[in-house]
């Protein structure tokens, strides 16, 4: 409720998720490339059962996994993707 009022974000929330729930971390990369899923459509329930919780996460989430190492997964040179 603190950062809600403030208009934050917690410091130590990915963390935690990583701590807690470190087998959704990179839910949006092909499994050769460490990921958890192969499909669009479990990426995308995932996605909204973590957004049904809070919506900002989800998309902290998404920004770092999806947006960032997604342009990775798509145009980067083999040595990256690893």
């Amino acid at each position: 409720a603190d950062h809600w009022e403030a208009g934050s974000f917690p410091p130590n929330a990915i963390s935690s998720f990583r701590r807690n729930c470190s087998h959704l971390l990179g839910f949006t990369f092909p499994k050769c490339y460490g990921g958890q899923v192969d499909n669009l459509l479990t990426s995308c329930l995932i996605t909204m059962t973590i957004a049904a919780v809070d919506a900002s996460f989800a998309t902290t989430l998404l920004v770092q996994f999806g947006l960032c190492a997604e342009s990775i997964i798509l145009c980067g040179t083999e040595h990256q993707k690893q």
